[in-house]
């Protein structure tokens, strides 16, 4: 079992890297957490419909793992754009670009379907492997952008997935209470960035060995590898919206988050920083941990996030 630290309000001491690896085999987490309480979220309002949903009908592609073009979306002025002009671009050639998408076997159309999109380190859209059992049961459909690694630009990060995600409204039956951003390392600063920034499109986030804040948390976690911290991505990117703060206005959206990291991972520190001292309190989220170094993840730990 993975060991899960849930804190509702406060900021806890530091807590010493547990040593005993029976610690891991312990009760205090499994995948029924759909049956524990969550963290309360703050001044929630009614979620708003950012696209059209509920396309039933057979889907545009087979079941299983494909490279595709989704094409153009059909209702562009649909989805509601970041605060900060040009912290995404969404101007991109939907016709040209490539994404990574795979379709549980039973999807049909007939019912809703949850979406997960994922933000890579590197430049491929692939599913994590372990993962396909998981999307399979919870009924969770898979999209990757190509082309969107650490190398590129934020703001074309950003525009991929975020268009994706929208593009894939107009496609599938998508359950919109079931909407998540993923992504390793890089892509999971991206992809938390990306689901923070379009809070009416996306759910919550569920980022392996990187994640983001919409400010900048204590740092008394240290990472691995002394003062190798992630930089904070900026107040640049969270303007003002209609005169609240973006504070203000994002706490009345109700986003949820898993933050996945492991032991041996260089970059704990800072997902226990963001959690301890940013997103705790504030949102319902989860710190899932287990053994491995950076980035490792299984099928338990993506069942438990998914829950």
């Amino acid at each position: 079992m993975l060991l899960a630290l849930l804190a509702c309000s406060g900021s806890p001491e530091p807590t010493p890297k547990p040593t005993d690896s029976t610690l891991w085999d312990s009760t205090l987490w499994d995948s029924t957490l759909g049956e524990v309480g969550l963290c309360p979220a703050t001044g929630t309002r009614p979620r708003p419909q950012a696209v059209p949903t509920g396309v039933e009908g057979a889907p545009p592609w087979p079941a299983g793992p494909q490279t595709v073009s989704l094409g153009a979306l059909e209702d562009p002025s649909a989805l509601e754009h970041a605060p900060r002009s040009g912290s995404v671009d969404y101007g991109l050639d939907m016709d040209q670009e490539r994404y990574d998408l795979y379709i549980p076997p039973d999807y049909d159309g007939s019912e809703p379907y949850g979406l997960l999109v994922h933000i890579d380190a590197g430049n491929a859209g692939g599913i994590r492997g372990p993962w396909i059992p998981v999307l399979d049961e919870q009924k969770v459909i898979w999209l990757g952008p190509q082309g969107a690694g650490n190398n590129v630009d934020v703001d074309l990060r950003l525009g991929k997935a975020a268009l994706g995600a929208a593009r894939m409204l107009e496609l599938f039956n998508i359950d919109t209470e079931r909407v998540y951003m993923t992504g390793t390392s890089g892509g999971g600063r991206a992809g938390t960035m990306t689901a923070l920034l379009h809070p009416g499109l996306f759910t919550g986030a569920m980022p392996v060995c990187g994640s983001a804040w919409h400010q900048e948390v204590e740092q008394a976690y240290e990472t691995q590898e002394p003062d190798s911290h992630y930089e904070f991505w900026g107040e640049w990117f969270f303007a003002d919206v209609d005169g609240q703060t973006y504070a203000d206005w994002y706490s009345g959206f109700d986003q949820r988050f898993a933050l996945m990291t492991s032991y041996d991972d260089f970059r704990e520190g800072d997902l226990q920083n963001i959690y301890h001292f940013g997103m705790a309190g504030e949102v319902p989220v989860r710190l899932l941990e287990g053994p491995g170094d950076h980035c490792a993840t299984d099928a338990q730990q993506a069942t438990d996030a998914l829950a």
